[in-house]
Formats: structure tokens, sequence, C-alpha cells
């Protein structure tokens, strides 16, 4: 019996959505770590001390956000000076990188004028960003 190889490649936009992929993800990676290290080693001071951190704990949500003054949805960026929500930027890159590499899709295709696709990126990019920005609020959270 003969073998038969197949020969894959990938398509230009194939290539570009997996590098964004790739160094978005490791971005985000890169500022977790930094950011827990300086909330750890104490470079960047903390909104809730690490004294009172335990007495949070056990508390169910909307107590533990009317006692600390955690942020809610958003509001989570009027912290960033503070070492307990800097690991926030990671989490949020890691999150919006599928967000990141349609854009870089979105760009390819309106480059290289290919409408279906520029078409159905631009959808995904307005779902995604309508879910992302919070203003369509569904289920019972």
């Amino acid at each position: 019996m003969e073998k038969t190889i197949i020969k894959y490649e990938n398509s230009p936009y194939q290539e570009k959505y997996a590098t964004i992929i790739s160094k978005f993800s490791n971005l985000g990676l890169f500022i977790l770590v930094i950011s827990y290290l300086g909330y750890i080693s104490g470079f960047s001071e903390p909104f809730i001390p690490f004294s009172e951190l335990s007495s949070y704990w056990s508390l169910p949500l909307g107590d533990f956000i009317e006692k600390s003054g955690a942020p809610v949805g958003w509001q989570w960026l009027d912290l960033l000076a503070f070492g307990d929500y800097q690991n926030f930027i990671g989490i949020a890159l890691l999150s919006g990188v599928t967000i990141i590499a349609y854009g870089g899709l979105f760009l390819h295709f309106l480059k290289s004028k290919q409408r279906l696709f520029l078409s159905l990126v631009t959808l995904e990019l307005f779902f995604l960003l309508l879910a992302a920005s919070n203003l369509i609020q569904v289920g019972g959270h």
C-alpha cells in the first residue's frame, strides 16, 4: 500500500490570527507575572491591605463589595494604581485577545477587499464588543 502525504499550508489570515493570539497571550501572561510580583513584594500598595484581607474571604459578594468598597464592572480601571488591581490588566488582555486578533483580521480583509470575510469579521467584532461592553445583561448574575 502506498503512503499518501498531504501537505497543508495555512492561509495568510490564519497565520496573522495565530501570530496575534500568540503574541498578545504571551504579553498578557507577562503582565500577570509582573503585576503579581509587584503585588506580593509590596512594590505596589494594595487596595485592601494584607492585614484585612482574610476578614473579607468568607463574605457573600454583596457584603464584600459594600464593606471593602470594591469596584463593580469596569470601575476597576479607576484602581489601577493599586497592586491588587494591576493584575486585571493582564486578565483583561487575555480575555480580549480574540477581539484584538479579529481586529487584525478586519484590517487584513479590508486591505485585501475580501468583502464576505470582512462582513463576517465585522459582525463578530460587533457582537464581541457588545458583550464586553456590558450594555446587554442576560441571566441572573
